[in-house]
């Protein structure tokens, strides 16, 4: 089975962890396994396509941005855009504010002053909705660096969220 790069290498972000992956796999719904430096996600076409439609309350359909053909590329099985699933995303983006999800939470931060790393998740797609493309500039790709690297201060917070409700 064919293994297809995700997550922050994919971004050409520095400083990762680990190399994450994506294998779809019709004998498995989700499982996600790290071996060898490697995180790798096993899912369903099934599961990927209910999730690049927006079609499952899952929380983890902010990652659908990573799938997208300009970013993850022509070797992916499936041809993907964001941005068809626009007022989807900015709705989901929404929710995940609003029930402060992926540690979108002043009280949950880095060394008492940082955001915390999954915010960036929740900064990319924003740039995306901004552009109107999945490919952000590199200004908007700085900002999710130092994101990515608990670098930014806490009260970035409130700048995307109201970058998000002008959207």
């Amino acid at each position: 089975m064919a293994k297809y790069k995700i997550g922050s290498n994919i971004l050409h972000l520095n400083n990762c962890k680990d190399v994450d992956y994506l294998v779809i796999d019709d004998t498995k719904e989700y499982i996600r396994v790290y071996e060898n430096g490697e995180d790798i996600v096993y899912s369903s076409t099934e599961n990927i396509l209910k999730r690049m439609k927006f079609k499952t309350k899952n929380p983890l359909v902010l990652f659908n941005y990573q799938m997208d053909f300009d970013i993850i590329g022509q070797d992916f099985p499936i041809e993907y855009h964001i941005l068809d699933y626009r007022q989807e995303l900015i709705e989901q983006l929404k929710r995940t504010v609003k029930n402060k999800q992926f540690n979108f939470n002043k009280r949950i931060r880095v060394n008492k002053l940082y955001c915390s790393k999954s915010i960036y998740h929740i900064a990319y797609n924003i740039f995306i909705l901004q552009n109107n493309s999945p490919i952000i500039t590199e200004k908007q790709k700085a900002i999710v660096q130092k994101i990515h690297d608990g670098l930014m201060p806490i009260e970035y917070i409130d700048v995307l969220e109201n970058m998000l409700n002008k959207l």
